[in-house]
């Protein structure tokens, strides 16, 4: 049995596709074409759908940053899947108020699609993706050591998305003087402990979590808490 297992692999056709003479428009196509002959997952999908430009952007100056280098935690399958991409994705779909009404699947192919537009048009830029970038890092450093509270629970895609779009509000009550930076690590502590765990909070956060009501819903709720707890 073993040796009809090796002789099976041996024998083995690879198939290897060489594209010549084609624009970058035409070989973004072909990849999806190619790659759509297995079931590729919607992240997958959007990354090809996305286009070369933004793909480089997202993998060199998002996920290339410490936020996802030492905080971001994956499964095997996970990481098979993209999920760091995935979790990219809806963070730069919420914070240049990507037309969605949920995060996955064919919504998450039409806002790559769409941000691939953005980007020749200019209307998505560096300056986006840079922003993007400074959120996470910031995160990443204003959030309690590891060992403080559960990563696993906190810092998947369902919650990180929420997590970034509060620290953009964050920042802005720095910049008008109305929180300092300590105030903002303090809050972090208590969302990650306790804010976090509510409710109020968990009730969106289950069943169907992209829908963007209950995204919504999530972004209002933990502001509402940074709110009560400078007040």
């Amino acid at each position: 049995m073993k040796t009809e297992f090796q002789d099976k692999i041996k024998n083995f056709e690879l198939t290897a596709t060489m594209i010549t003479e084609a624009t970058k428009k035409e070989l973004e196509e072909q990849i999806f074409r190619l790659n759509n002959g297995k079931t590729p997952t919607a992240t997958h999908k959007a990354f090809m759908k996305g286009g070369i430009d933004i793909a480089e952007a997202i993998q060199n100056r998002i996920l290339g940053n410490n936020f996802f280098a030492n905080r971001f935690i994956m499964t095997t399958s996970q990481e098979r899947g993209g999920e760091d991409m995935k979790c990219a994705f809806h963070v730069l779909a919420l914070l240049t108020n990507a037309d969605f009404n949920k995060l996955t699947s064919g919504d998450l192919t039409k806002i790559a699609e769409s941000m691939k537009n953005d980007w020749v048009e200019g209307k998505l830029t560096e300056f986006d993706i840079e922003y993007c970038n400074n959120l996470l890092e910031d995160l990443n450093y204003w959030l309690p050591d590891e060992d403080y509270f559960s990563q696993k629970d906190v810092l998947t895609t369902v919650h990180i998305p929420i997590m970034v779009m509060n620290v953009e509000k964050a920042k802005q009550l720095i910049d008008d003087g109305e929180l300092t930076v300590e105030q903002y690590k303090e809050f972090l502590k208590y969302w990650t402990t306790t804010g976090f765990y509510k409710d109020e909070y968990r009730e969106c956060s289950e069943g169907s979590p992209s829908d963007k009501k209950n995204i919504e819903k999530r972004i209002y709720f933990m502001e509402k808490e940074l709110s009560e707890f400078i007040g």
